[in-house]
């Protein structure tokens, strides 16, 4: 029976005595042994751990609910100014609102020698950061107003005082001066009356100045807005505040009304600087739905009066995003400790972020983010606010782990013993060629 087996030898071997050991082949060898141990652990080592992969799958986003964590510092509005709100993506409904307190249980930032701004400072940094407004007047200096209007502001921002008469077309007394006063608007217009120097001779500083007039058939709505009930009314603009003339128009009477007026202010050469003497830190956690929305943080409708009545729309929401994220985890953001500060009036930032949802193998949540970001240019009266628009994204990516079947283990395993074999007496056949030419 063994010789039977032994007719069936399919591993046959060579007798010792005609073999010959060498230096080549012991050290391809060790070599061969070595890199199948390396093979045969990663192999182990890939069976033992597994493999990973992603699927994505639609979240339920009328029932889920993502925390959004936030810890911004504002620096130079106090907390009991300050309003904070979730609202819909239009920015209509409040979805969730959150009271404003200072967590730090103290001061984080001082403003030392905070004041509110004065009436001229304000007109001061108007004028320095709308150098170039629209002159209206410049398409026919010899013919001014009659054009349409959206706000009184395209008449009133031509200079840094304006007079300014609302007349009708239909009132005598307005066609009687009408001679007079549009001879007075060429000359000041033109630079003929030089209306700089008089202010100057008053011992005033040096201001520009423009006449205008507005049509109240043509512009009902700003006239009413500007609450002109007689015609014709001759009002002196200094950009928003304004003082009315009320005597003959004549160009001496006129001089002496605006010089006299303008004399009596002075430019304050402002830079933007804080308004109250400390800011606040808003750190906290909302439940917000996992539909588009927006966090508006900014001041109250109605701000207390300090040194003067402040209006809201000249606060500043410069701030710093300490920490900005979704989800329980805390993560890492390039938003982490970015400042945003506006350096003019009626500027104010607003975010725009993309949120998603990954689950990990192990079934933990959390949640990645992109942004963009612009500074919003505003109108004179709207409200400087902080906008962060966030959408979560309605698709999840679900982490898993594949494990190899253990069959699949065993014939790499034997795989990699057998080829690492048949390349190793590969490479012996070839050296030994080379050395034997």
């Amino acid at each position: 029976m063994t010789s039977g087996f032994h007719s069936f030898d399919g591993y046959r071997s060579i007798h010792a005595d005609l073999t010959r050991k060498t230096t080549l082949g012991g050290v391809l060898t060790c070599l061969a042994i070595v890199l199948c141990n390396v093979l045969f652990m990663e192999q182990a080592r890939g069976f033992l751990n597994g493999g990973t992969g992603n699927n994505v799958r639609l979240l339920d986003s009328a029932s889920f609910t993502v925390d959004l964590n936030f810890d911004v510092t504002l620096l130079d509005l106090p907390c009991e100014f300050t309003a904070l709100g979730v609202y819909d993506s239009l920015g209509h409904d409040l979805v969730a609102a959150r009271t404003v307190v200072n967590e730090s249980g103290g001061v984080i930032v001082q403003n030392p020698g905070a004041s509110s701004y004065t009436e001229d400072e304000l007109d001061e940094l108007e004028a320095q950061q709308n150098p170039d407004v629209v002159d209206l007047l410049t398409r026919a200096k010899t013919e001014p107003s009659g054009a349409s209007l959206n706000d009184i502001t395209e008449v009133t921002h031509l200079a840094d005082f304006v007079l300014v008469m609302f007349k009708v077309d239909w009132c005598p007394y307005c066609r009687r001066i009408a001679p007079e006063y549009g001879s007075y608007t060429r000359r000041v217009n033109e630079g003929t009356i030089d209306l700089s120097e008089m202010v100057k001779g008053k011992g005033g500083d040096r201001w520009s100045f423009r006449v205008a007039q507005v049509d109240c058939e043509a512009n009902k709505q700003v006239c009413t807005g500007e609450g002109i009930s007689a015609f014709p009314t001759l009002r002196l603009y200094k950009r928003g505040h304004f003082v009315e003339f009320k005597s003959d128009v004549r160009a001496s009477v006129l001089n002496e009304f605006i010089a006299g007026h303008a004399a009596e202010h002075h430019r304050s050469l402002t830079t933007r600087h804080a308004q109250f003497a400390t800011g606040c830190r808003l750190k906290g956690t909302i439940a917000v739905p996992a539909t588009p929305g927006v966090l508006r943080i900014g001041p109250k409708a109605h701000l207390p009066k300090l040194n003067q009545s402040v209006s809201v729309s000249y606060v500043n929401v410069s701030h710093v995003v300490n920490h900005l994220y979704f989800g329980r985890r805390r993560r890492w953001s390039l938003l982490d400790g970015r400042p945003f500060v506006m350096d003019a009036l009626h500027r104010a930032p607003v975010l725009y972020v993309n949120v998603v949802s990954t689950v990990s193998a192990s079934g933990r949540q959390s949640f990645s983010m992109t942004h963009s970001q612009r500074t919003a240019h505003l109108e004179d009266h709207e409200v400087p606010l902080i906008k962060v628009y966030y959408d979560v994204s309605p698709i999840e990516v679900v982490q898993y782990t594949t494990a190899p079947s253990f069959y699949h283990f065993i014939t790499s395993a034997l795989g990699v013993v057998g080829g690492t074999s048949a390349v190793m007496r590969l490479l012996h056949d070839v050296l030994s060629a080379i050395r034997r030419f």
